[in-house]
C-alpha cells in the first residue's frame, strides 16, 4: 500500500505540538512586549512562481507570539522545488501600508541553509539580515528598525527549512496616500519586437505632486491584480513626471506577431503603491522577411551520441510559426538519459550554409533546467543565450543577430524538456560568401608512435578549396571502434588541434589523455572559413603502450556503484581531466563533489569504484573541498574491505596525497556522516589483469497482453471487478496470517511467535476471522488470473512498527540469519500455495486449520513493499544490502545455510520470489543488489523479479509534484527501459515488473489526471492508464499493475486516495471510465504480444503493433501522444502483412469490449480518426 505517516512520526509531531512553546529564541534572549502584525496568505506575492509561498504565513495562529515567550511550533514551509537551479527563490509580503518594523522572528526547524530578509519595494530591496538557520526547532529573533510596506524573503537552497515568518511593529504615521491609479495607459504603435506605450503621470498623493517610480509589466494574457506578480517586469521605465504630464516608453524584446497585455503601477517615496492601471493590449507586427528556416533531422549531429537528438527538429510542421503567432504544440524531446552524469549533452544543427539568424524559438513544455544555444562551428562555439525553461507549454522567443552555419544545443540536465527548436533568418549564400568548395579529404593520416596515454598523428594538410589555399580548422576524433561517417558524431572530439598550414604541408599532433594498453581509432576532417567541411579522412588505429608504474588510472562514471543510492556518486570522478596530475604537482581545481544529502538514513554513505581489472595501486589523491570530517578509503575484497587510510578533510581546496600498496580491482570510499566536501579522487597504479567486456543484451520472450495488464487489490475487493486485469498484485499483511495484531507498542496480543508459529489461512486471523485465502486464490486462478501476494510489513510479536525491518532487537540487519522469522513465513506461504507438497511435519498451522500443502494456486511471492521507504526513518528503511540479506533468507534460506525450512525455494523449487517494489525507481539500488549477490551468493541473485513503482507527474527529482502528466510527457517508457536494458544484460533470467503507477481523479490531488478542456479527469485517467500499459509493453516489461482497483476515498485530496478503477467500498465500488477502458484493452489484446512500433509519419500519431502468440492475426493500437485534445482525422493507417479484414474498436464508457465497426481496406491501408484516446484496429493477418 502507499505511504502513511508512521507511528513514530505521529509521536514526534505530537511532541512538537505539545512542547513547542518550550523552545526559546536563539541565545535565550528576551525582548520587551511587542505588537504582532496580522499576516494573511493574501498578502504574499510569489515572485519566483514556484511552490506555495503562502506557507510562509499560513500558521500565524499556531505560531503564537514568539517575541513575548509564547511561540508555537508551525510545521509547513515554503519550498520552490528540489532542483538547485530553482534557487535563490523570492517572495514578498505586502503589508498594505507602511509599518515601523521592530522585530522579525523566523521559525527554524531543521537543515542548515541561508534565508535573507529584505525591506523596500518590488525592484528596490535592501537586505535586513541573513539567517543561516543553524538551530533546531527554535524561534530566531532579529531586531530591526525600518519603515516599510514590503518584506521580502529569499531562500538560498532547497533545504531552507523555515516554517513561519512573524513580524512585529506598528503602523507608520505620515504619508499613507498612494499615487492614483493610471487610467489612460495606451499602446499606440508596434514593430515586430516592440510596443510603444503612453500614459498620464499621476501624483505622489493621489493626483498631486510627483510619484517616485513606475512598475510596467506585460504578459501574453490579460493582467489582473491576481496574476500581476507573474507578469514580466519591463525594466528601464522613465522617472515619473509632475502629475498630469504625458509620458511614454517603448517596450522592446518582444516576439513578432504576438498580442501583449500591458499594465503599470506607480509608487511614492513612502512605498505606497497605486492600484493597478487599466490594461492596454497590442499585437506586434509580423516577423520581417527573414522567415522560418527549414530544418530536417538530417541536419542534426549528436555530439554526445546519447538519445535521439533529431527530436530537436522532428516536428517542424507541427511547430508552426511561433514568431508569427501560430506556433503549434510539438511533444517529443531529446533526452540523453536519466543518469545526471551524462550531462551536459551536446548536439548541433548544420544548416548547410551561412544564415543571418534573427530569432530562435524554443518550445518550453515542463521541467525546469537550463538549455544553452550557441553559434560558431564545431570546436569553436559562442553562447547566444541560456533559457531556464521556467514556462509551461509556451514558445520562448530569443532575438539574436549572428551569421552562422551551425547552431549548437546544450542540455544541462535530464529534466530539460524542450520539444522543438525553430530558427528564423536569411540565407547569405551557400556555404557563406559564395564559397561552395570544401577542403579535400585527408588521405594519409598516420599514427607513427604512442605512449601509455597518448598517440602521435601525422598528415598532409589539404587546402581551402580542394587542395588549393589553406583550410581554416581541423576536427580530430577518436573511438574504441572503427570510425565511419555514420558514427562520426559519437566519436570523441580532440581539443587543441593545430591550425591548418598551407596545402601540402606535413603536420602533426599528439592526442593525450588516453588509457594504457588500449587500441584507438582516429580520423580527421578539415573546414574552411565558409564552414564547408571535408569528407572524413582515412582511419588509422594505434594501441597505447602498457602503463608504467604508478601512472594515473583513467576513471569514468560507469565505474561507480553508489551503494547508498543517494546523490550522484559519479561526481567523484567526473572531472578527471580538470584534476590534472596532482602527484606530479600539476593538479587542477575540480569543483563538483558527491553530496549524499542530509538524511541520516543514507549514512554511512559509500560508493565503489570498479576498475574493471586488478591494479597495483600506489597512490590515492583527494581534492579536499570546504567541508571537514572523516573520509574513509578502502580496497581489496568487497564486503571484507581492507582500510587504506582516513582523511579528515581538514584542508580547503587542496590536493591531499596518500601512498598505498595494494593489488585490487575495487576501491570503496565512505562518508560516515553528512556535510563533507571531497570534490574528486585520482588513483595511480599499474594494471595487472585484463578488463572485462560488458555483456551484450539478451532479451527474453515478451508476455501476452492479458498477462501483462495488472491491478493492485485486496481480498475483499469485488472479484467481478478484478476481471479487468489478468494479473493481480494482492496486498497481504503478514500479521493477517500470524495473530492479526496491529498494536506494535504494547504487544498485548497472545501469539506463540517463532519458532512455534500457528499460521491461519483458511480462515485467517484477519477479516473478523472469516477471510479464506485458499478459496480466494483458487477463485482467481480459475478465472485465468495470475496472483502475486505482496506480503508486507512486520508482526506485532517481533517489531515495534508495522513498517520496521522484521528482525529482533540486537540483530544485524545485514545478516540473512537475522530474518529467520520472515523467511520461515515465506516458506510456509509457498509450502501451502506453491506447486510442490512438503512433509506435514514442516507445516506450522494453528489448530483447526486444513493441513494443506502444494495447492498449486500461486507461483509468485513478493516479500515486502517499498523497502526503500526513505520517509519512514532508519528502522523501516532497508539499504540495498539489508534488503539483499532478507531476500537471500526469503529466497532459499541463504543458499541453505539457515536450514531447509526457510525461503520459498525450499518449499517449492518452482516458486518465484518477487523483490519488493521500489518506491524510488533507482537503478543503483538494483545494481547494488547484484553486487551483493556476486560477493555473498556466488553471483546467484536472490529474487526472480525486478520490481519498481513509477508515477507520472511533474515532480522535480521525484518530489514536489503538483499534477499528474501523461506517460509520454513523463518518459514513462524510457524510465522502464533503463531497467529492462540492465536486466537484459546482467540478469536475463529475471522478469521485470512495474507494480504501481496511476492517477487520481480528485481535481485537487497532486497526482491527479487533470481535466483537459471539455475532457473530464475521469476520461483523462482512463486514457493515460491505457497509454501507460502500452508504454510498459513497449519497454519490454513482463507485468504492469496499476494502483489500484478501488478508491480509498473519492472525496479526499490526499495523493493516491482516488486512483482506483472503481469507487470506494462505501460508495459501492462503481466502475469509472478507466475500468471499462482497461478491461477493453485486456479483452481485445488477449493472447497477443507487443511486436514493435510502426512509423506513423505524423508526430501526433503513435502506432504500436501486437501479434497473436499462436496465429497470424493481430492488431494496431493508435493514439495521439499529446495532452491537449489533439485529433488527426482521416489518418491513413498502413497495414503490414496481407490482411483481408480489419475491425475498428473504440473504447467506450459502459462497455468492456469496446464498440466494433468494420473498416474498408484500400491499397493496404484503412482510414481512421485518431485522438488521445487509443483505438484498436484488429486484422486477420499482420507481420
Amino acid at each position: 500500500m502507499k505511504r502513511a505517516i508512521s507511528a513514530f512520526m505521529i509521536v514526534c509531531l505530537s511532541f512538537i505540538a505539545v512542547f513547542g512553546s518550550m523552545f526559546v529564541t536563539n541565545g535565550g534572549t528576551a525582548y520587551a512586549a511587542e505588537t504582532k502584525i496580522a499576516l494573511t496568505a493574501s498578502m504574499v506575492v510569489n515572485e519566483s512562481g514556484l511552490g506555495d509561498a503562502t506557507l510562509l504565513v499560513d500558521e500565524q495562529t499556531l505560531a503564537g507570539d514568539p517575541a513575548n515567550g509564547s511561540g508555537g511550533a508551525p510545521t509547513t514551509n515554503w519550498q520552490a522545488g528540489w532542483n538547485a537551479s530553482l534557487y535563490p527563490a523570492y517572495a514578498y509580503v505586502d503589508l498594505g501600508q507602511n509599518y515601523n518594523l521592530t522585530s522579525i522572528y523566523l521559525r527554524d526547524t531543521h537543515d542548515i541553509a541561508n534565508i535573507t530578509i529584505s525591506a523596500g519595494s518590488p525592484g528596490n530591496w535592501t537586505a535586513l539580515f541573513t539567517d543561516p538557520l543553524s538551530g533546531w526547532m527554535t524561534w530566531n529573533a532579529h531586531p530591526v528598525n525600518v519603515t516599510t510596506r514590503y518584506v521580502r524573503v529569499a531562500l538560498s537552497a532547497a533545504n531552507t527549512n523555515m516554517t513561519e515568518l512573524v513580524l512585529y511593529g506598528t503602523p507608520a504615521t505620515g504619508d499613507a496616500t498612494a499615487p492614483s491609479a493610471i487610467s489612460d495607459l495606451a499602446a499606440t504603435s508596434s514593430t515586430s519586437n516592440s510596443v510603444a506605450l503612453t500614459w498620464t503621470a499621476p501624483g505622489d498623493d493621489g493626483n498631486a505632486g510627483t510619484a517616485t517610480s513606475y512598475d510596467v509589466r506585460y504578459s501574453p494574457n490579460t493582467i489582473t491584480s491576481a496574476n500581476w506578480a507573474s507578469a514580466t517586469p519591463v525594466g528601464g521605465e522613465p522617472a515619473p513626471a509632475v502629475a498630469g504630464t504625458s509620458q511614454s516608453m517603448t517596450v522592446t524584446g518582444l516576439s513578432s506577431g504576438t498580442t501583449y497585455y500591458f499594465a503599470m503601477t506607480a509608487s511614492d517615496e513612502a512605498s505606497n503603491v497605486s492600484a493597478l492601471s487599466n490594461v492596454a493590449s497590442r499585437a506586434t507586427a509580423a516577423a520581417p522577411a527573414s522567415g522560418k528556416i527549414v530544418l530536417t533531422t538530417s541536419m542534426v549531429v549528436n555530439e554526445s551520441g546519447l538519445g535521439d537528438a533529431t527530436l530537436l527538429v522532428d516536428e517542424q510542421a507541427l511547430a508552426g510559426d511561433p514568431a508569427g503567432g501560430t506556433g503549434g504544440a510539438p511533444t517529443t524531446n531529446w533526452q540523453a538519459g536519466w543518469n545526471e552524469s551524462l550531462y551536459p549533452a551536446y548536439a548541433y544543427i548544420d544548416l548547410g550554409q551561412n544564415y543571418e539568424l534573427s530569432a530562435v524559438y524554443l518550445r518550453d513544455t515542463h521541467g525546469i533546467a537550463n538549455i544553452t544555444v550557441s553559434s560558431g562551428s564545431p570546436g569553436s562555439w559562442n553562447a547566444l543565450f541560456t533559457d531556464p525553461l521556467t514556462g509551461w507549454m509556451t514558445w520562448n522567443a530569443h532575438p539574436v543577430s549572428v551569421t552562422t552555419r551551425y547552431v549548437r544545443v546544450a542540455l544541462s540536465a535530464s529534466n530539460v524538456n524542450m520539444t522543438e527548436i525553430v530558427l528564423y533568418g536569411t540565407a547569405t549564400g551557400t556555404g557563406g560568401g559564395g564559397d561552395t568548395t570544401a577542403p579535400s579529404a585527408i588521405s594519409n593520416l598516420a599514427a607513427p608512435s604512442s605512449s601509455s596515454n597518448s598517440v602521435t598523428l601525422t598528415w598532409t594538410s589539404p587546402g581551402d578549396d580542394g587542395n588549393v589555399g589553406t583550410a581554416a580548422s581541423y576536427d580530430i576524433r577518436y573511438s574504441l571502434s572503427n570510425i565511419t561517417a555514420g558514427n562520426w558524431a559519437s566519436a570523441t572530439q580532440v581539443s587543441g588541434e593545430p591550425a591548418p598550414a598551407a596545402s601540402g604541408t606535413s603536420q602533426t599532433m599528439t592526442v593525450p589523455g588516453l588509457s594504457p594498453s588500449t587500441t584507438y581509432f582516429f580520423a580527421i576532417k578539415a573546414s574552411d572559413e565558409a564552414s564547408n567541411v571535408s569528407a572524413i579522412s582515412n582511419v588509422v588505429s594505434k594501441a597505447t603502450t602498457a602503463a608504467p608504474s604508478g601512472t594515473k588510472i583513467a576513471l569514468t562514471a560507469s565505474m561507480i556503484l553508489n551503494e547508498s543510492t543517494s546523490g550522484d556518486a559519479t561526481r567523484l570522478v567526473d572531472e578527471q581531466s580538470l584534476s590534472g596530475d596532482p602527484k606530479a604537482g600539476a593538479g587542477g581545481s575540480p569543483v563538483n563533489g558527491w553530496d549524499p544529502g542530509s538524511n541520516s538514513i543514507y549514512f554511512p554513505a559509500s560508493a565503489v569504484i570498479d576498475l574493471g581489472a586488478d591494479y597495483n595501486l600506489t597512490d590515492v589523491y583527494l581534492y579536499d573541498g570546504a567541508g571537514g570530517g572523516a573520509f574513509y578509503v578502502s580496497g581489496g575484497t568487497p564486503f571484507s574491505w581492507t582500510p587504506l587510510f582516513t582523511d579528515n578533510l581538514s584542508q580547503q581546496n587542496k590536493w591531499s596525497g596518500h601512498s598505498v600498496n595494494i593489488t585490487t580491482r575495487y576501491v570503496q570510499v565512505t562518508f560516515p556522516g553528512c556535510c563533507r566536501q571531497m570534490h574528486e579522487i585520482v588513483l595511480y597504479g599499474t594494471i595487472q589483469g585484463t578488463p572485462e567486456t560488458p555483456p551484450s543484451p539478451n532479451p527474453p520472450s515478451l508476455p501476452t497482453m492479458d498477462q501483462l495488464i495488472g491491478i493492485n487489490a485486496f481480498i475483499d475487493d469485488p472479484k467481478d471487478k478484478m476481471l479487468a486485469a489478468g494479473f493481480v498484485r494482492e496486498y497481504h499483511n503478514w500479521f493477517w496470517d500470524e495473530g492479526d495484531a496491529w498494536d506494535f507498542t504494547n504487544h498485548t496480543t497472545v501469539y506463540p511467535g517463532y519458532p512455534n508459529n500457528a499460521n491461519k489461512f483458511n480462515p485467517s486471523y484477519a477479516g473478523g476471522g472469516g477471510w479464506n485465502f485458499d478459496a480466494y486464490y483458487q477463485t482467481l486462478k480459475a478465472a485465468g488470473q495470475t496472483v502475486s501476494p505482496a506480503i508486507q510489513g512486520s508482526v506485532d510479536w517481533l517489531s515495534n512498527g508495522f513498517g520496521n525491518k522484521p528482525i529482533s532487537t540486537g540483530e544485524s540487519a545485514l545478516a540473512p540469519s537475522s530474518y529467520a522469522e520472515h523467511a520461515d513465513h515465506m516458506f510456509q506461504f509457498a509450502a501451502r500455495y506453491g506447486s510442490t507438497a512438503v512433509a506435514d511435519n514442516k507445516l506450522k498451522l494453528a489448530a483447526g486449520q486444513p493441513r494443506s500443502t502444494g495447492l498449486n494456486t500461486l507461483k509468485y511471492f513478493e516479500n515486502w513493499n517499498e523497502q526503500d521507504a526513505w520517509w519512514s526513518g532508519r528502522a523501516s528503511y532497508f539499504n540495498p544490502y539489508e534488503y539483499a540479506a532478507m531476500a537471500s533468507a526469503d529466497y532459499d534460506g541463504h543458499q541453505g545455510a539457515m536450514g531447509n525450512t526457510f525461503g520459498v525455494k525450499n518449499a517449492d523449487p518452482n516458486a518465484k520470489l518477487v523483490m519488493g517494489g521500489l518506491a524510488k525507481p533507482d537503478l543503483e539500488y538494483i545494481r547494488a543488489l547484484k553486487f551483493w549477490a556476486d560477493w555473498n551468493r556466488g553471483g546467484s541473485v536472490p529474487f526472480d523479479v525486478i520490481n519498481v513503482h513509477i508515477y507520472s507527474n511533474d515532480s522535480v527529482n521525484g518530489s514536489a509534484e503538483t499534477v499528474g502528466i501523461s506517460p509520454e510527457a513523463s518518459s514513462f517508457k524510457e524510465k522502464l527501459q533503463q531497467f529492462v536494458d540492465y536486466r537484459n544484460r546482467y540478469m536475463p533470467d529475471k522478469e521485470m515488473w512495474i507494480t504501481e503507477f496511476g492517477f487520481d481523479t480528485h481535481p485537487a490531488s497532486v497526482q491527479r489526471a487533470p481535466a483537459i478542456g471539455a475532457t473530464s479527469q475521469f476520461e483523462v485517467q482512463a486514457q493515460w492508464l491505457v497509454r501507460s500499459y502500452l508504454a510498459a509493453a513497449a519497454a519490454g516489461v513482463d507485468k504492469a499493475a496499476m494502483y489500484m482497483l478501488r478508491d480509498v476515498d473519492p472525496n479526499s485530496t490526499t495523493k493516491y486516495d482516488n486512483s482506483g478503477l472503481i469507487s470506494s467500498q462505501n460508495t459501492g465500488g462503481v466502475p469509472k471510465i478507466s475500468w471499462y477502458y482497461v478491461y477493453t484493452l485486456k479483452n481485445r489484446l488477449t493472447g497477443m504480444k507487443y511486436s514493435g512500433e510502426q512509423a506513423s509519419g505524423n508526430a501526433n500519431v503513435k502506432i504500436y503493433k501486437f501479434k497473436s502468440a499462436t496465429g497470424g492475426n493481430g492488431g494496431y493500437v493508435i493514439w495521439s501522444p499529446t495532452s491537449n485534445n489533439t485529433t488527426v482525422n482521416n489518418y491513413q493507417l498502413s497495414l503490414a502483412g496481407s490482411p483481408s479484414s480489419a475491425t475498428l474498436v473504440t473504447m467506450a464508457n459502459g462497455d468492456t469490449d469496446g464498440v466494433p465497426s468494420a473498416l474498408t481496406i484500400s491499397g493496404g491501408k484503412v482510414t481512421v480518426n485518431v485522438s488521445e484516446r487509443p483505438i484498436f484496429v484488429l486484422v486477420d493477418n499482420i507481420e
